[in-house]
């Protein structure tokens, strides 16, 4: 990428026998939002952790504009981390611990001051700039943390798991926040996360990792239009898989259209059952031994209630069938 602001070049990291990260290369923009996303276990804490300055790669470089920073201090290199457990200090309020961070940088009583007004009023907690921890919810802590990370204007923001521990309304609204957060101030961001809703709806591209390494990069469409692997189309939504001889079809429950039993379009198929989520009905099909899941807008559905064992007949549209070769 010609204009990289991070450069992260060939890194890899064990811990004793256990591969954590295999030579991972990637470069973000600045003021680029970057999801590094994946199961449990599969490196991406590591990797935020090894820009973070807070682990030391076995091989491999990270760079800031250009310059090598992989051997440099955490506290050298200028960036706002926020942690899923908030990590705030319960016997001070939210302004303190705010400016805590301002008063061991050496900045004085009055632009602290004014410093920490201003990060209260981007994260919406003017009114509770002397409340402690134990008085706010898991919301507001964590938007407390994340004025914390932000009050020393950061070259960076690194995010790990930040929304995890909330509820999902909470989760649903900071991450807006955080989004919209992030544009008004144009900070290169990357987060950590194995939801991937949080990735697709904040993210500007997608760093998919499984085993510790690198699956595939894009923006949110690319990662769940067009998935570079198997387990990047099983990991990202729901999909469904068939086998045909050397190769694995797949195709999103979406761009099955299923048809009444009379259409002379389509394949015939079996109803085993119908959920309904919403905006869209999902439907568990067989059609010759082969189990398949549909979504049918909730639109499409007036006057019809379908009921197990109905006949209908499906049609998979040829554009939307992705394929990869059987391994």
């Amino acid at each position: 990428m010609s204009d990289a602001y991070l450069d992260i070049r060939g890194i890899s990291k064990r811990f004793g026998s256990f591969s954590a990260l295999r030579n991972i290369s990637f470069s973000l923009a600045k003021g680029e939002f970057v999801c590094l996303l994946g199961p449990s276990g599969c490196g991406k804490t590591t990797l935020l952790r090894i820009v973070a300055g807070l682990e030391s790669p076995d091989e491999g470089n990270v760079l800031l504009r250009g310059r090598d920073i992989t051997r440099i201090a955490p506290a050298e290199r200028r960036f706002g981390i926020v942690f899923q457990s908030y990590a705030l200090f319960p016997n001070m309020t939210a302004r303190k611990n705010i400016a805590y961070g301002l008063a061991c940088k050496g900045m004085g009583a009055q632009e602290t001051d004014a410093r920490v007004r201003e990060v209260l009023r981007l994260v919406h907690l003017e009114h509770l700039g002397d409340k402690y921890p134990a008085q706010m919810s898991g919301g507001q802590q964590q938007r407390v943390a994340l004025a914390r990370a932000l009050a020393p204007s950061p070259e960076m923001l690194l995010l790990d798991e930040p929304l995890s521990a909330l509820d999902a309304k909470v989760r649903a609204e900071l991450r807006q926040e955080i989004r919209s957060l992030q544009k008004e101030l144009g900070i290169t961001t990357v987060m950590v996360t194995h939801d991937q809703e949080e990735a697709l709806t904040m993210a500007d591209r997608v760093v998919v990792m499984n085993e510790a390494e690198l699956e595939q990069i894009g923006t949110p469409t690319q990662i769940y239009e067009r998935p570079a692997s198997v387990f990047v189309a099983d990991f990202i939504g729901t999909i469904n898989f068939i086998e045909r001889g050397d190769w694995l079809e797949a195709i999103r429950p979406e761009h099955i259209r299923v048809l009444d039993a009379a259409s002379h379009d389509g394949h015939p198929a079996t109803i085993r059952s119908v959920e309904f989520r919403g905006p869209f009905y999902r439907m568990s099909l067989c059609q010759n031994e082969q189990l398949l899941v549909a979504d049918v807008p909730a639109g499409r559905m007036e006057g019809w209630h379908p009921r197990e064992n109905e006949a209908v007949r499906i049609s998979i549209p040829e554009e939307f069938l992705m394929r990869y070769p059987v391994r």
